[in-house]
């Protein structure tokens, strides 16, 4: 980035075609002090468009494990076709508060695996360190995954 015109910096949680969780350092000390969950930290490296590698450092966070607690009535979605059990395409989510534990902050669906969940107790801790690049969509709110 220039720091004469400015530029793209490189946010705390970085979007990317392959669905995974890419985050900063920032983003993983929040999430070890937060999430209430095993999460696997796999370390990257950030390459721009200009072929040179990014400063700071990044990871792949893994969240590990999956809670069967969406809640399929209330729910809007697509079953997959391939994979029995699993949602392909979701409208609305519902989930089953009883089916989740008070400490997990932080965790996937077994029924959308690549779909990551974060607890407002989480959302308020990322929001408290001032981490860019996050989005979230509340439980129940439309959306088109």
């Amino acid at each position: 980035m220039s720091r004469r015109m400015g530029g793209k910096g490189v946010t705390d949680c970085l979007r990317n075609t392959l669905g995974y969780l890419f985050v900063s350092a920032r983003f993983r000390q929040v999430l070890e002090s937060s999430a209430g969950v095993d999460i696997e930290y796999l370390p990257i490296r950030l390459i721009n468009h200009k072929g040179r590698r990014e400063p700071g450092e990044f990871f792949v966070a893994n969240v590990l494990g999956a809670l069967d607690c969406m809640d399929m009535r209330r729910s809007e979605y697509e079953p997959s076709a391939l994979r029995k059990g699993e949602v392909f395409g979701l409208r609305k989510l519902e989930l089953d508060m009883s089916r989740i534990e008070p400490s997990r902050n932080l965790f996937r669906l077994t029924t959308m695996p690549r779909l990551i969940i974060a607890r407002w107790e989480l959302v308020q801790a990322m929001e408290l360190a001032g981490l860019a690049g996050v989005s979230v969509s509340p439980v129940g709110t439309p959306v088109d995954l």
